[in-house]
């Protein structure tokens, strides 16, 4: 079981993310989404069309926080 984190990191919420999982000690893998990768964009938009991140993948179902409150 592999997480998948897909963000930025100058996004806060990425940010806020990212110290979770590390304090945590989680395993996971980074994907970086910005116009050097755009294979990870595309990955993004298919588990999530808005395309928003942090999107955070486990076993192909996404997860995303909750920040539109």
């Amino acid at each position: 079981m592999t997480l998948v984190l897909y963000g930025h990191p100058f996004s806060s919420y990425t940010q806020k993310a990212l110290i979770a999982l590390y304090e945590n000690a989680t395993p996971f893998e980074f994907k970086v989404v910005d116009p050097v990768t755009p294979e990870n964009f595309e990955a993004l938009k298919k588990l999530w069309p808005i395309a928003k991140f942090p999107v955070l993948e486990d076993e192909g179902v996404a997860t995303r926080g909750d920040h539109d409150h």
